[in-house]
């Protein structure tokens, strides 16, 4: 088979290639044994992992003799990204006992799948493990100030910024989101003008993680400020940032304000539209909520689930079931009426604007149902509320719906008890 190995490479190279291709590729490397060397078995992993499909991936790794440090990174990434995080895990205890060591990537990766598994034994464990060798750089810090946010230890965050001797914007950025994250916007606020002072230059990311810390009214002002600097330095024509900008200043009950942050964009996407209206349903403006919902449909925008709900508790709040209806619609034709949070979001609705048989039919027809569901159908609707359960419990049993029923009176138990300690 002759092939010309630059254009091959060229192939292995591209940012995707469907499963099929991935497959032929794989082939083409076998037959000329060329797996042998971890270049072509790490593009191949790689392309396997961005199909989902890990069990090739591990195939192929496993028969590949020679793995180097990238092989080894590419199929513990493949493992993390795909949630997997034990597995990833697991692969780097086997990395520890070969020859190769870990380099500063492979540590990232595994101090993020010790943040999203809540191991923070581990997390510990590897952020010694990083001290003690490569030492901190702007790879591992990162990942470190990231996971330590998440798991809301920002003291730990915040020593480990300060370790590194010249953070870089990705670190400043993730130390700023950090601090958002639990809810310090002064500490992020004197990153970014210290950021300023010694003459680093923010980018959208600084900016957003900044704005999105000022969830208060008393901080408009200061939110205002840093909207001027979006102006100056040209930041106002990024949809990330506008959409945050939106819902700083929905939040400050400032809807003139939002409203002309969005319409400054020429072709806003659908995280700033979400921002808009969720930000007319949020300060009770049910009718432009509903009427924006409407105008970004027209324009081709699809909206997803959260911002469904929103859309729908602005209808039941202006109790018309007829936009609740054509949002259910929607729903239907885009198939989300299997989400929990749409499902519980139409019950409320129909129930609010006194349909509570189409409240019910929705219900019925939901594959899981939580607190929130079962509280909306039966505590806020009916002023006989024992006897709406007990109908709806013999609706249950005449179906043979018996584990309903027992989920019905269980929930029942519950609320009588709770109504008691109150």
């Amino acid at each position: 088979m002759f092939f010309k190995l630059d254009s091959l490479v060229l192939e292995l190279s591209k940012s995707h290639q469907s499963l099929s291709r991935t497959k032929q590729l794989h082939a083409l490397i076998t037959k000329s044994h060329l797996l042998r060397d971890p270049f072509y078995a790490t593009k191949i992993t790689r392309l396997y992992a961005l199909n989902n499909d890990l069990s090739s991936a591990r195939n192929l790794f496993d028969k590949t003799p020679q793995r180097s440090v990238f092989l080894w990174n590419s199929i513990i990434r493949a493992y993390a990204k795909a949630n997997q995080l034990n597995d990833a895990i697991s692969l780097f205890k086997n990395m520890l006992r070969t020859e190769i060591r870990p380099d500063n990537f492979t540590y990232a990766c595994i101090i993020r799948a010790c943040s999203e598994s809540f191991d923070l034994e581990g997390l510990r464990l590897v952020h010694g493990m990083v001290v003690s060798g490569l030492g901190l750089d702007s790879v591992t810090g990162s990942a470190l100030v990231t996971a330590y946010s998440n798991l809301s230890l920002i003291d730990d965050a915040s020593k480990v910024f300060i370790e590194v001797s010249d953070p870089d914007l990705i670190l400043c950025n993730s130390m700023i989101s950090g601090y958002e994250y639990c809810g310090f916007w002064d500490k992020s606020l004197q990153l970014w003008n210290w950021m300023r002072r010694v003459g680093k230059k923010p980018d959208g990311y600084t900016l957003v993680g900044l704005i999105s810390g000022l969830r208060e009214s008393r901080l408009l002002r200061i939110g205002q400020g840093i909207h001027g600097f979006c102006l100056k330095s040209g930041f106002d024509s990024s949809d990330h940032v506008v959409s945050v900008l939106v819902s700083m200043y929905a939040r400050c009950k400032c809807m003139n304000s939002a409203y002309s942050v969005f319409s400054s964009l020429f072709q806003p996407d659908l995280v700033t539209w979400s921002a808009l209206i969720t930000g007319y349903s949020q300060y009770g403006d049910y009718e432009k909520a509903l009427y924006y919902f409407r105008k970004m449909h027209i324009e081709g925008k699809k909206a997803d689930p959260v911002l469904i709900a929103s859309v729908l508790v602005a209808a039941a709040q202006s109790t018309n079931v007829w936009p609740g209806s054509v949002v259910h619609g929607y729903v239907i034709q885009r198939g989300f009426e299997l989400s929990v949070v749409v499902s519980s979001a139409l019950t409320d609705m129909y129930s609010k604007c006194g349909f509570v048989d189409l409240g019910i039919r929705v219900f019925e027809t939901m594959p899981e149902r939580n607190i929130v569901t079962y509280n909306t159908l039966l505590f806020k609707n009916d002023p006989n509320k024992g006897a709406y359960r007990v109908m709806l419990s013999n609706i249950y049993a005449s179906n043979g719906r018996w584990d309903d029923v027992k989920k019905l009176r269980e929930f029942s138990r519950w609320w009588t008890k709770k109504s008691t300690w109150t």
